[in-house]
């Protein structure tokens, strides 16, 4: 591990810098929707109907960094350990919050293999954990067991770090030490663990004293961090002794300790602007004016970036002159000495470009691709370029150039399909899968509109599944979204389709040599199979109605039954009200009726909604605890979740809705009634 190793590693990767602030699409264009929408009242989500892309390429996930991409086995003790406390947890209970995971004492987490080691053992252990952070991979088979994970990997490292500090180790290992520590620290302040601020300031000033030059600094960088953090969050003693220190730092001989204190200032003046404070944004702006010029190149990129950062939310206010303002300063710096400006000033152009097309007030998506290729003739091919630009492919897509949007993807691709950098070609092979399930959603989509082959789709998913033997986590990114996919099509009422999806991740899966995906696999099917085994058995419903009265589901025996699983908060169930309601008038005569089952928290609510719509017929309401058994026992997790029952007692269908409730009806009255009793029969659920 080198000394001089960046103090901000572990910042660097997890917090959101300003260079991002200004490529990333300020107008949230090109991303894609949740396939699911949680309502802040319910365990219950709202399944949408529409099938949603797979996930943009442009959205918060970054694929060089991507903890989901792969993992090489690496030797460290500490992923073995973390491995096998997954697998013996696979229900989650290993991954509890990062507050109580990560803000231990570091010396009551230490790993055993850390026990007795010697400084190189020790060093060797952090830098096989520098490394599985720098290329996101971080043992877990879920992003709850990641980030649980990620803080006690930070909490390792704190500890190996002070174990070598504490034994006799060269000078060298010493340096190593103190930037580890330093920087451990930093990472789990990043993520809120308990006492990890005032251990960070502490520890800084420890450093500044260092006989070190490296230590030194890191030491200042990191005093400055830590005001900096405090004094934006409006703590007015830390901004008092933020200012002290930056003079101190202002007034040094030390050039990179200058370079420090103003790139600090820089930092929380952009903060406490985006709170909207007026006269720090006047004195920021007054700042960055006289440091644009400067000889010094790090203070120079960052006055410029900041700059730019600053154009960008006067463009989101729509700030009259701030366009103007941004293409003009942008357009000085296209050819710039310094390559990363020249850089940074095309993209900030380029993402406007991207921000008209979104907007449709630029409709020429080939404009587009003639852009991309021109940035990619003039600039480096560096990861912010390759991050920057696949905004492209989300923003043709969603505006409907969807020829144009494969084409993005295939330039950005063979631009850096080549590349010495690994994290960058494991990159491209994910920006590749998002091409393949792109057009896997367009097949979904032709299906769901009646106008494709649910064959060829179920083909097409069984080969994405297949195309990876190993099925690794970039692979398994497929199967999330084969089961997305099947989840759209089974709440759209074609569950045949989505069962057969929902088989092809079992049969992928379930004897993998991976347990963590293969678990992982089976608790993504896990109720939607059970919902759909409810198919040609019966049912039982229990619990007590809005008006206090018990349910007797054994007085629907003999009848088509549409049960309906609703909430007030959900916006899709409200709408099909009018339907359900002209078919119970049409149909009740005949022998058809309705159960409401209501998953709302709070009785009241669903009895005022009840009474104020005058909804004709039976709902069950939930308990004392605030849930609903029958919900429970039917593993229904979305709403609107609807079962039509025939006469026999039995589940006939399942998201039957609209147009197509009326036809099924009208087949299942058709039926003759079946005497025998099986509506009280027990739940298959």
């Amino acid at each position: 591990m080198d000394p001089s190793h960046n103090f901000c590693m572990i910042r660097a990767i997890f917090n959101t810098n300003i260079l991002l602030m200004v490529v990333a699409c300020m107008s949230g264009c090109g991303s894609s929707s949740p396939d699911q929408i949680s309502s802040a009242t319910s365990q219950y989500q709202v399944a949408n109907e529409s099938a949603q892309s797979p996930e943009s390429p442009n959205t918060e996930r970054d694929p060089t960094t991507d903890p989901s991409r792969g993992r090489t086995a690496a030797d460290s003790s500490f992923e073995i350990a973390e491995r096998e406390r997954i697998e013996a947890d696979s229900g989650g209970r290993a991954s509890s919050s990062l507050n109580s995971t990560s803000g231990q004492n570091p010396q009551s987490s230490r790993d055993r293999s850390a026990a007795g080691a010697s400084p190189e053992e020790l060093l060797e252990q952090i830098g096989r954990i520098e490394q599985l952070v720098e290329r996101g991979e971080i043992p877990g088979s879920t992003q709850q067991q990641q980030d649980a994970t990620f803080g006690r990997m930070m909490t390792f490292r704190r500890a190996a770090a002070e174990e070598v500090l504490a034994q006799q180790a060269e000078p060298q290992q010493y340096v190593m030490a103190k930037l580890a520590k330093l920087d451990s620290i930093n990472a789990l302040v990043a993520i809120g663990a308990e006492n990890a601020m005032p251990d960070f300031l502490s520890y800084s000033e420890e450093l500044i004293g260092d006989d070190n030059e490296d230590v030194r600094l890191a030491g200042t960088k990191g005093k400055l961090e830590a005001l900096r953090m405090l004094a934006g969050a409006g703590d007015q003693r830390a901004r008092k002794d933020f200012d002290e220190y930056f003079a101190q730092c202002d007034a040094s001989d030390n050039e990179k300790i200058r370079v420090a204190g103003i790139v600090a200032r820089i930092d929380l003046l952009m903060q406490l602007t985006g709170v909207g404070d007026q006269r720090t944004s006047n004195e920021l702006g007054e700042y960055l004016d006289g440091l644009v010029d400067s000889e010094n190149e790090e203070v120079r990129f960052t006055a410029i970036n900041s700059k730019l950062a600053i154009f960008s939310q006067l463009i989101k206010a729509d700030l009259p002159g701030a366009r103007d303002e941004v293409e003009q300063f942008a357009g000085s710096l296209m050819d710039d000495s310094n390559a990363e400006i020249a850089e940074m000033a095309r993209l900030t152009l380029f993402n406007l470009q991207m921000q008209d097309v979104d907007s449709g007030q630029q409709q020429d998506p080939a404009s587009v691709i003639e852009a991309l290729r021109e940035l990619f003739e003039t600039s480096p091919k560096t990861p912010t370029l390759f991050q920057s630009t696949q905004v492209a492919i989300g923003v043709l897509r969603q505006r409907g150039y969807q020829a144009e949007s494969k084409q993005a993807l295939q330039i950005i691709a063979d631009a850096f399909k080549n590349s010495e950098n690994q994290q960058l070609a494991s990159a491209v092979d994910y920006l590749m899968l998002q091409a393949g399930l792109m057009d896997f959603y367009t097949q979904v989509n032709d299906v769901l509109d009646g106008e494709g082959n649910p064959e060829s789709l179920v083909t097409s998913a069984g080969d994405m599944l297949a195309s990876d033997s190993n099925a690794n986590k970039l692979a398994f990114i497929v199967a999330e979204n084969v089961v997305r996919a099947a989840q759209n099509l089974e709440y759209s009422g074609q569950v045949s389709v989505a069962k057969q999806l929902y088989d092809l991740i079992q049969m992928t899966y379930a004897d993998h040599e991976d347990k963590q995906l293969s678990e992982a696999a089976r608790q993504m099917i896990e109720k939607p199979l059970a919902r759909i085994g409810m198919i040609g058995k019966p049912i039982e419903l229990t619990g007590a109605l809005s008006t206090g009265q018990p349910f007797d589901w054994d007085s629907y025996r003999g009848k088509v039954v549409l049960i309906d699983f609703w909430a007030t908060f959900c916006q899709p169930c409200i709408e099909e009200i009018p339907n359900i309601r002209k078919n119970y008038e049409d149909f009740r005569e005949l022998g058809f009726e309705v159960v409401g089952i209501n998953i709302d928290r709070e009785r009241d609510t669903a009895k005022q909604f009840i009474e104020s719509e005058q909804i004709p017929w039976a709902n069950i309401v939930c308990d004392e605890a605030g849930s609903n058994p029958n919900a429970e026992r039917y593993d229904v997790d979305s709403i609107p979740f609807v079962v039509l029952v025939g006469r026999d007692g039995n589940v006939a269908a399942l998201h039957v809705r609209g147009s197509n409730l009326g036809h099924q009806i009208e087949k299942l009255l058709a039926q003759p009634e079946d005497k025998s009793d099986t509506t009280g029969s027990s739940p298959s659920g």
